[in-house]
């Protein structure tokens, strides 16, 4: 496919949309204008109190700058500001820092968050909110940490919650309460959608333009009509997530934080029902992580075979935990590992424990508070023809076939995957069995159209048995499909998806493009979806919790996009997967739901199936449920 902007699509974007927010600031200039002369003040201070930091002057810093910050309005002052104050608190005064933290969460709330949500462009809000989060994501671990009080690492608890779940709870706040009131902000957010799509399938810089100009004052309007402060209360604080906690439960919640020297670290919130404080512990170096982190067979067996993951990410940890069951919270790389299949000692955590994982402690409430309905419906796609060819495949289809060990394909090539089609096939006579109404895709009847009409009232279950993508390369024009730029992080989603019906005739000719095809489903077109009813999303492919790494969201990717439509657990895989072991699997975890109505059981069952044929970790350790 032709690229329009010759391989600079993304930089030449961000000087369109660094154009476009000089305009569109330019139009409210006469909100600043009475406020000019203080702030020229606050800046002349920030940059001595920078000086003083440079120096070494930590105290002199922290002085000139105490009183200064709650005063602060303007965004990027209110960062700036309190980032000096905070670092200069943090080596010379921790009582200041405890002070400094809860001046910060103030500012965030009451000051920071209107203003980029009502006076911004969203180029300018995803900017600096960006700051934000990696700010108080930062500080929130670095001053619990250091500090003797309660109330402080609870703040902080808050705060890392904030950071992590603010930008779905907002998004997700537009798309139903803001869409639901009337019928001009449901129009408002269907056509940002609209524009946005049509952004990624420009090969125009001049149409490119004039879309984003509209986007961004649709998103304006949008985006001023969100009652932030609100969506702010409504992020669990750490009060809310202990009293979610079963009384026999410990939770371990990781951070990803920045040390004063500006060493990248894992911190961790370890708490249980009745911890009055959560405890702060510093884990490990990035470094370190980032040595750990394999996709090959042979490598994956070998570390999850060793102690040496156990003893890097839980060591120090495992003397704070004081119950059988355990709920992780994983972030940034430790995203890419089965905690479960972890070793010490000869034995597995998954055999010390009763693990459950979460995407973290806000979303672990929020599935716990949920009123969880019986299973009343389930959509399911298997044994999907990628071609014509394939077709005859899957039309001639037998449960009854079965593979030798040389003919069993991987989950991540486009071939026909046999087993896939005996694994729904299995999937819908136990769901049938429970009288459970239940639509089955299959071969060319399999299609992105039948997934995307879903519509508001989604099914219990979906269940997908196909092949995954995931391609991070999105500085190689000859590899990039559409036109991402990436001054939106939501441009990353359309860089991972599944493939449905006809989907190679799409993918030899880079056609991944949302609207545009029938064949692939990107993560960005899943992340538009109202999946609220879905208790279960079940992603029965290759690589499909994998994505861009993030160290405060999460993984941007398939996980990310079913985050953010709304579903619920999700069943996921780390690598590639063999089609025949995966078809075993998930035949276990089906049988064994249906049988004792608990996910994790039915996980941990389906675990131990697997094991028996294949001990070896890369065969079973690449599943992963996650609860959202």
């Amino acid at each position: 496919m032709e690229h329009a902007n010759n391989g600079g699509g993304g930089k030449q974007m961000k000087q369109r949309i660094n154009i476009l927010c000089i305009v569109l600031a330019l139009l409210a200039l006469p909100l600043f204008a009475i406020a000019q002369s203080q702030s020229d003040n606050s800046r002349t201070l920030i940059l001595l109190a920078g000086e003083h930091y440079k120096k070494g002057e930590y105290a002199e810093s922290v002085k000139m700058l105490k009183d200064a910050v709650p005063l602060l309005s303007d965004p990027l002052e209110i960062i700036t500001g309190y980032n000096i104050y905070l670092l200069a608190s943090i080596r010379c005064d921790a009582k200041q820092a405890e002070t400094g933290l809860e001046q910060y969460a103030n500012s965030v709330r009451n000051k920071l968050l209107p203003n980029i949500y009502k006076r911004q462009t969203e180029y300018e809000r995803q900017l600096y909110w960006r700051m934000t989060a990696l700010s108080i994501h930062q500080y929130a671990m670095s001053i619990a940490l250091c500090s003797k009080s309660d109330n402080t690492k609870k703040l902080a608890y808050k705060l890392a919650q904030v950071a992590k779940n603010l930008e779905i709870e907002a998004d997700q706040y537009a798309r139903t309460v803001l869409a639901e009131e009337n019928a001009e902000n449901a129009m408002l957010i269907k056509l940002y959608d609209e524009q946005k799509d049509s952004l990624y399938l420009s090969k125009s810089d001049t149409i490119a333009n004039s879309i984003v100009m509209k986007a961004e004052l649709n998103k304006m309007l949008i985006n001023e009509r969100i009652p932030i402060g609100e969506v702010y209360d409504k992020v669990s604080d750490y009060d809310q997530v202990r009293a979610s906690l079963p009384a026999d439960a410990t939770m371990v919640e990781y951070c990803i934080y920045r040390t004063v020297s500006g060493e990248d670290r894992y911190g961790a919130f370890i708490f249980d029902s009745n911890s009055e404080a959560p405890i702060a512990l510093d884990v490990c170096s990035a470094s370190d992580v980032d040595k750990l982190t394999l996709k090959d067979k042979n490598g994956i067996n070998e570390l999850y075979n060793s102690d040496l993951l156990y003893n890097t990410l839980c060591a120090n940890i495992s003397p704070h935990i004081k119950h059988s069951k355990l709920v992780i919270c994983p972030v940034g790389r430790l995203e890419h590992f089965n905690f479960s299949g972890f070793m010490t000692k000869g034995m597995r955590m998954m055999e010390k424990y009763q693990l459950t994982r979460a995407v973290n402690g806000h979303r672990y409430a929020m599935a716990q508070n949920r009123t969880e309905n019986k299973l009343e419906s389930a959509i399911l796609y298997g044994g999907i023809a990628y071609t014509d060819e394939q077709a005859k495949q899957a039309k001639a289809a037998s449960k009854h076939f079965n593979f030798n060990d040389e003919e069993r394909s991987v989950r991540g090539s486009l071939q026909y995957l046999q087993y896939s089609s005996y694994e729904v096939a299995a999937i819908r006579n136990l769901i049938k069995q429970n009288k459970i109404p239940c639509k089955l895709f299959c071969g060319k009847e399999a299609t992105t159209g039948t997934f995307k009409s879903i519509g508001n009232q989604s099914p219990s279950v979906v269940h997908i048995a196909t092949h995954g993508f995931c391609t991070k390369d999105t500085e190689n024009s000859e590899s990039k499909p559409f036109n991402a730029p990436d001054v939106y992080e939501e441009a990353k989603l359309l860089y991972s998806g599944l493939y449905f019906a006809n989907s190679q005739t799409q993918q030899q000719s880079h056609d991944y493009l949302p609207t545009k095809n029938e064949g692939i489903l990107t993560s960005y077109e899943i992340s538009h979806m109202n999946l609220s009813d879905t208790q279960l999303v079940v992603l029965s492919a290759c690589d499909t919790a994998d994505g861009f790494t993030d160290n405060i969201e999460g993984i941007y990717g398939l996980q990310y996009a079913f985050r953010r439509s709304g579903a619920g657990a999700m069943l996921l895989n780390l690598w590639k997967v063999s089609d025949a072991i995966s078809y075993l699997f998930m035949q276990e975890f089906y049988r064994s739901l249906f049988d004792c109505h608990d996910a994790d059981k039915a996980y941990a069952d389906a675990i131990e199936k697997v094991m028996k044929q294949d001990s070896n970790p890369y065969a079973w350790a690449g599943f992963v449920l996650i609860h959202n």
